[in-house]
């Protein structure tokens, strides 16, 4: 389901938020992690939810609260509980690690 996997996603963010002159690089990274993203979340029926959307479904993984993960799909999308767990496990997120 995903393009990339989660190494190739972190080295695209580094290339985004690095500080390099290089900003066709930049958007170029941007592009396909905007991309990756989409194709995340693309169903059957070609339901896409916004990034704004996305972004706070990633970080209630990173912030290790499935429930509300899946909740939140299914709030922006007519998916059953089935379908919405499915695909918010596909991500493979990893909760962050409190130091």
């Amino acid at each position: 389901m995903n393009l990339f996997n989660n190494e190739v996603r972190s080295f695209l963010r580094e290339i985004i938020f690095d500080q390099s002159p290089d900003l066709d690089l930049r958007e170029r990274a941007l592009d396909l992690l905007l991309e990756d993203a989409r194709e995340t979340i693309r169903l059957a029926d070609n339901i896409v939810i916004s990034q704004f959307d996305y972004d706070e479904i990633v970080q209630e993984l990173k912030n290790n609260r499935k429930i509300q993960a899946i909740k939140k799909l299914r709030e922006v999308t007519t998916l059953d509980l089935k379908t919405a767990k499915e695909i918010v496990e596909s991500l493979k997120i990893q909760p962050e690690q409190n130091i």
